[in-house]
C-alpha cells in the first residue's frame, strides 16, 4: 500500500489526528471526519480546486467544520482570495473574516 493511503487510513481510524496535504487533497480522497482545513497560499489555484478543497470538510458531521485561509494583506494573493470567496458566497457558503 502506498504511504499516502496508509496515512489516510490512520486518520480515518483516529490513529493520527492531522494530515498535511498538498494538491493530492483536491481529488480522489475521502476524509469524512476532517473538520478543520487550513489553507496557506491559494494564489495559483482555480475556483474549482478551491471548491474541491473546501468540500473536503463540509460533509455533515456532529461537530461542524471550519475552513481557515491564511492570506497576506495587501497582496495579489488577497485579491485572488477575495474573488474566490465571492464565487463561493454566490454558491451559498458563508464566510467571516479575522483580521
Amino acid at each position: 500500500m502506498h504511504a499516502r493511503h496508509e496515512l489516510y487510513e490512520k486518520f480515518r481510524q483516529d490513529e493520527i489526528d492531522r494530515l498535511i496535504l498538498t494538491s493530492v487533497g483536491e481529488e480522489g480522497i475521502d476524509l469524512p471526519d476532517a473538520n478543520v482545513l487550513i489553507e496557506v497560499c491559494s494564489l495559483y489555484g482555480s475556483r474549482m480546486k478551491m471548491g474541491q478543497r473546501f468540500s473536503r470538510i463540509l460533509r455533515p458531521k456532529d461537530e461542524g467544520a471550519v475552513f481557515y485561509e491564511l492570506v497576506s494583506r495587501g497582496t495579489t494573493e488577497q485579491d485572488f482570495s477575495n474573488k474566490i470567496r465571492q464565487f463561493l458566497i454566490a454558491k451559498g457558503y458563508e464566510f467571516s473574516s479575522l483580521e
